[in-house]
């Protein structure tokens, strides 16, 4: 049965963390150099080796067997167990190298003699004994796994191979249409794909989606549409439900032909009658429940489909898009969860009749629907599961119940979510499981939680050429492919995890995770090693008495700060919370790895001696270093030897005056030499350290100074060979910006892996002398020049690289704009004045306005943009300037024209054939929107129309209603003098604002509303109360209806508006 988990068991990634440090250098270094006995690790090897032999099968069968299940935890906690030893001595090997270096130096400072550790015996006595009851345990552990009788399998535990019957489930393209809800644009979607003619080749396309998403559903919908009938010769349906083989999967297709193939053995005679029966037609090919990521499959099972007609199709479903990307996939539909209405539509058909639909029971059914999270799957379930059970306690009884509380009779949720868990490849597991510590509905940060694997030594590194946070990234990737993350509806950075598989991650995770919530008490037990505290800052530390027995803890995750310690602790986040300081004790949690922040106390409180011991990895922050008084202090944190930071951010107090000893600080605070990240805040000396511009940097990738506003001069940043993000914001002090600033080498060019680079709030600086600096910024991709009042000159000569240049604010500045061929976008705002001679060709992005900004420059810009692929164009606040577009700009999308050319009385649409969305803002004489004569008089691209403060605009062009047929948003607000021409709006609208046109209001019975089927928001306010008769205005779809002015509408009856469910408390 090991082959069902096709993914590798998740022991073993906890597993060979064991064996890769068994074999580290350092720890073998260390048995050597203390006349150790190594035959302990050999031993502990062959113990490890012996188990992992087993735990594929154990893995397997645990989810059915209590006592397997058991053996699992105590086998994952003894091996955490020589985990936590072998990282022990690690250190102490890393510490007995550094003693033997200072040694060396022959220092003779009695701080740094404090701070050594005095000696290591007592370790080395223990160390002996604490192996031997680990290997104790583990051998009996090892014994225990011939008494449950688990197989031994492969013991390789990377999970690279795929079992042949991931699923059990079989599919057919049969359906109940009946008993489906919400797909209806997905099958649409879909629909117009597979008769789509564009594609010249094979088109394959594919629905993604987490279990339970009802993919299948949506590709029987399809496949059962009788147009599919009429355009293709051939349908096949095929569930693949495990790895693709090529041989049983082809013979299936032929069988759906009624081509017999049971006395045909080899792949290529069966690919060669497949071939001459799909020879010149035109088919239709569903691959269902696919999980094979192996693009090689993939190409073997193909080569006959490419003979078919052309508009031949594949329709592949799948839990992840990696399986969209191997298959080449020319167009992927990601199904997203139902809405509220949908999702209790299909609950209550599996769970209500009419005996039982009762208001009792429809409102806690709609609070038990907030639990499934628009899963259909999990909807029907439960709602199955409902069915038979009329009363309410039963119903809430299931409300409060976790989903892996409910009986598995009657409910697939469980096991739909569990065989995605299964499919992941260990190491995986292993990171997804850890995501039980983040609380429901919680947006998290992608950098953040790689941190915390990072810190969790979670991500194993195999390849030079890679890094672990690069290995992060991947993995994280990898979860989001397969729907274990989601992206943030509110912000892209984050992202968020389905309640369910939420709950799939507390469920795997069992003990070892911990996650405290609100009145949660579930207690900790000896084998918790990851904690994790979302409440009430108020809360004291009774709240944490449940957890007292983890005494072997490794990560606490307070987003409220209780006061506990454990010298076990790997990770101490404390970003976002209001922790200032940290307990004097810190120093001695030498586990500690990733400490996120820490605030120099006064008079001696949290010290930074502290971090003295501590071995840091990932990103620091240190701040209110005005407080260290004695720069002795900040030497002793040895910050330089913390090999293992990657970033590192120091800073000052915002008010605190500038000081010689700050100077001394930092100079004594130098980083490590493989540092990748490092900001300076609120620095108050004159000038930066000695180390801070020769190459000990050489690994500096992003640099950022801000608010040093006693420094008056640059150090030589140009000589750092790995530096590509520069931010340096308010250096108040800085007036010229010379050749100290590029360096003195005289080998490469000046900053030449520099990409971004931003000056702001330079309040002083007067010029940047870049005369003698001609290959400077080879690689530059993006310059930011804001509020700098004071400057005048110059600017880079040439940019080869240039992407984005952005200048704003900076009212004084005469000089040319840098060459720079390939640009893509361009902002200019109250940049004095600056020369241009022509736009690239290449710009795509142009935002250019202000008050303080030269006329001549932006009239030649309109001139010139003809020659350019502009798609965004954005004037604003330049009332004098002359409209002087003349010509068509084939390729803008987007158009915003705010408080500019007030001598413009027409707008001529037929400047821009391709125009998606248009704003105007303020244009005080502007008249009409003009079409001229020719017979296709249409902007078809058009789907938004904003439009403010216009006083003398008339009239919208005459037909606009088959002018704009793509048109779905209009917004028009304080324009008084405006009507609407007959024909009313178009049809396409999907949201509606009318603010403050009395006219146009007044006309509201030539609107034409009712005939907009996808409106969905209307908005109207009058202050001049004029009333709008909803009667035959408003259509049937309406969703939501608001006005933030007078009552505009007497009354308003909800027949009119079945699906309306926004709206002020009168309606």
């Amino acid at each position: 049965m090991a082959g069902a988990l096709v993914g590798g068991a998740v022991l073993s990634a906890f597993l060979q963390v064991a064996f890769d440090r068994l074999a580290s250098p350092a720890v073998l270094d260390y048995f050597r150099d203390k006349k150790l006995d190594d035959k302990l690790l050999k031993k502990m090897k062959v113990i490890l080796l012996s188990i992992n032999a087993s735990v594929d099968d154990a893995e397997d069968k645990h989810y059915t067997n209590q006592h397997v299940s058991e053996w699992l935890d105590m086998v994952k906690d003894a091996v955490l167990d020589a985990e936590d030893l072998l990282d022990e001595i690690d250190t102490e090997a890393s510490k007995s190298k550094l003693e033997a270096e200072f040694k060396t130096a022959n220092t003779s400072s009695k701080v740094w003699r404090s701070y050594l550790p005095v000696s290591v015996s007592s370790f080395e006595k223990q160390l002996h004994s604490r192996m031997e009851e680990i290997l104790d345990n583990l051998e009996t552990l090892a014994r225990e796994k011939d008494v449950l009788r688990l197989e031994r399998g492969t013991g390789v535990g990377v999970g690279v191979g795929l079992g042949e019957n991931v699923s059990e489930r079989q599919t057919t393209s049969l359906v109940d249409e009946a008993a489906i809800y919400g797909r209806d644009n997905d099958t649409n979607v879909i629909t117009d794909l597979l008769l789509s003619d564009s594609e010249k080749n094979l088109s394959v396309i594919s629905i993604v989606g987490m279990g339970g998403m009802s993919k299948t559903t949506v590709a029987q919908l399809v496949y059962n549409d009788s147009r599919m009938k009429d355009e293709f010769q051939f349908k096949v349906w095929v569930c693949i439900g495990g790895k693709l083989d090529t041989v049983r999967v082809t013979r299936k297709i032929l069988d759906a032909l009624t081509l017999p193939s049971n006395d045909i053995e080899d792949l290529n005679s069966l690919q060669v009658k497949l071939k001459e029966k799909l020879t010149g037609n035109k088919f239709l090919l569903v691959l269902d429940d696919v999980w094979d990521e192996n693009y090689l499959n993939w190409e073997r099972l193909k080569a006959p489909f490419v003979c078919g007609a052309q508009g031949s199709k594949i329709l592949v479903t799948s839990r992840s898009k990696k399986v969209a990307s191997a298959m080449r996939c020319a167009h992927v539909h990601q199904l997203e969860k139902l809405l509220e209405e949908h999702s209790w539509l299909l609950f209550s058909k599996y769970a209500l009749c009419d005996s039982n639909s009762t208001s009792d029971l429809e409102e806690i059914g709609r609070k038990i629907i907030k639990k499934c999270n628009g899963l259909p799957l999990a909807l029907k379930a439960i709602g199955s599961l409902l069915y038979t059970k009329l009363s309410y306690e039963d119903w809430n009884e299931i409300l409060i119940s976790e989903v892996w509380d409910i009986s598995d009779d009657g409910c697939d949720i469980i096991s739909a979510l569990r065989l995605s868990y299964q499919y992941l490849p260990s190491p995986l597991k292993r990171c997804f499981a850890y995501c039980s510590l983040i609380p429901k509905d919680y947006e998290f940060d992608k950098d953040c939680l790689v941190e915390l694997w990072m810190a969790e030594n979670f991500l194993q590194v195999h390849r030079k050429n890679m890094s672990m946070k690069e290995l992060g990234d991947q993995v994280f990737n990898d979860l989001l492919l397969r729907s274990f993350f989601q992206q943030s509806s509110r912000e892209r950075k984050l992202f968020v995890m389905h309640d369910l598989v939420n709950d799939l991650a507390t469920h795997v995770s069992r003990e070892f995770c911990l996650r405290l919530e609100k009145e949660e008490a579930r207690n900790a037990s000896e084998i918790t090693r990851h904690i994790s505290y979302f409440g009430n800052f108020c809360e004291g530390p009774n709240k944490f008495e449940s957890i007292y027995k983890a005494n072997k803890l490794r990560t606490f995750l307070p987003f409220s700060y209780g006061s506990m310690s454990s010298d076990m602790l790997d990770y101490l986040l404390c970003k976002g919370t209001k922790v200032r300081r940290l307990p004097n004790g810190l120093g001695k949690l030498k586990k500690l790895e990733v400490l996120s922040s820490f605030y120099v106390g006064k008079c001696g409180e949290s010290n930074i001696i502290q971090l003295a011991e501590l071995k840091l990895q990932g990103i620091l922050s240190i701040k209110e270093l005005q407080n260290v008084s004695d720069p002795i202090d900040a030497l002793a944190a040895n910050l330089k030897n913390k090999i293992h930071l990657e970033g590192l951010t120091l800073g000052w107090s915002m008010n605190d005056s500038g000081s010689e000893n700050q100077r001394n600080v930092l100079e004594n605070l130098q980083p490590p030499v493989n540092l990748k990240e490092l900001t300076i805040l609120h620095y108050g000396g004159t000038r930066f350290p000695n180390w801070f511009g020769h190459d000990y940097l050489s690994n500096i990738v992003s640099l950022n100074l801000i608010n040093c506003k006693f420094c008056f001069s640059l150090p030589p940043l140009g000589i750092l060979p790995s530096l590509k993000s520069l931010y340096i914001i308010k250096l108040e002090g800085i007036e010229t910006i010379g050749p100290e600033f590029y360096g003195n080498n005289s080998f490469v060019a000046p900053f030449g892996s520099l990409q971004y680079l931003l000056f702001q709030r330079m309040n002083a600086w007067e010029e940047w002398d870049c005369r003698n600096e001609l290959g400077a910024f080879p690689c530059l991709k993006e310059l930011h020049m804001i509020e700098c009042p004071q400057l005048k000159t110059q600017l880079p000569g040439h940019l080869p690289s240039l992407l984005t240049l952005i200048i704003r604010n900076c009212m004084q500045l005469v000089t040319s704009l840098p060459c720079a061929q390939a640009i893509h976008e361009l902002h200019l705002s109250d940049c004095g004045n600056l020369h241009l001679e022509s736009l690239a060709s290449t710009l795509k992005i142009l935002w250019i306005g202000g008050q303080c900004i030269e006329r001549s420059l932006l009239e030649e810009t309109m001139h010139t943009m003809s020659n350019t692929c502009l798609e965004t164009l954005d004037f604003w606040d330049c009332p004098n300037v002359e409209f002087r577009i003349c010509r068509p700009l084939n390729f803008l999308r987007s158009f915003n024209l705010r408080k500019s050319c007030k001598t413009l009385k027409a707008f001529s649409l037929d400047l821009f054939p391709k125009l998606q969305r248009l704003f105007l803002e303020d244009c005080s004489n502007l008249e009409r929107l003009s079409f001229s004569d020719r017979l296709d008089r249409r902007v078809t691209s058009l789907t938004e129309l904003i439009i403010e403060k216009c006083p003398k605009l008339v009239s919208f062009p005459e037909g606009m209603h088959t002018l704009f047929p793509s048109l779905r948003l209009i917004h028009i607000s304080h324009c008084p003098q405006l009507e609407l021409p007959e024909g009313g709006f178009p049809s396409s609208l999907g949201t509606f604002r009318i603010l403050n046109c009395p006219k146009l209001i007044a006309s509201q019975m030539r609107w034409n509303l009712h005939s907009c089927t996808s409106l969905s928001q209307l908005h109207i306010k009058d202050e001049n109360c004029n009333k709008v008769d909803y009667k035959g205005l408003l259509p049937p779809i309406l969703k939501k209806l608001d006005d933030s002015g007078p009552q505009l509408f007497s009354s308003l009856n909800y027949g009119y508006c079945p699906v309306l469910r926004s709206g002020r408390s009168y309606f």
